[in-house]
């Protein structure tokens, strides 16, 4: 299975191998899919990224309703 993933507007990235996990979720490196120059490194072009997926917890016990 692959995995896509879209931030915002159009850079879509194909979710890769896993970097490394901790307390607050996982790391991945991201492969961008719609790449128009594939040798750009950094800023809002780049080809290849670090996917951070975090897992949001929420105890509804400590919530308060008004």
């Amino acid at each position: 299975m692959v995995l896509q993933v879209q931030v915002e507007d159009p850079p879509v990235y194909r979710v890769e191998t896993k970097l490394g996990k901790g307390g607050f979720g996982q790391v991945y490196v991201g492969r961008r899919v719609s790449a128009v120059n594939k040798n750009e490194k950094a800023g809002a072009g780049a080809v290849e990224v670090y996917l951070g997926f975090f897992l949001i917890h929420i105890c509804l016990n400590d919530l308060s309703v008004i």
